[in-house]
């Protein structure tokens, strides 16, 4: 399995390079303070790395509520084990 993860990042590493060297233009990028002239490949994996920022900024408040609900979860199986374990232990006595 991890030959194969290997390929794959060789593949990517490949085509990443690739795109560089076909992308090679320059660009110039107008924004609201100035502007700058950038690669034409460096613009679009700065886009590609913000949107998946955003992506993960998006999913945050999800993903904690998930964290929070499973962290409940267990406690309560906890709790649960407990008191399970102590009415066996009354059962026993008797």
């Amino acid at each position: 399995m991890r030959f194969f993860s290997y390929i794959i990042w060789v593949l990517v590493i490949v085509l990443g390079f690739t795109f560089a060297c076909l992308n090679i233009e320059s660009v110039t990028l107008h924004y609201y303070l100035g502007q700058a002239v950038l690669p034409l490949s460096l613009l679009l994996v700065l886009t590609l790395l913000l949107g998946i920022i955003l992506g993960m900024l998006a999913t945050l408040s999800y993903a904690w509520q998930l964290y929070r609900q499973l962290r409940k979860a267990k406690h309560d199986i906890k709790q649960l084990q407990h008191s399970l374990s102590s009415s066996t232990q009354v059962r026993d006595v008797k």
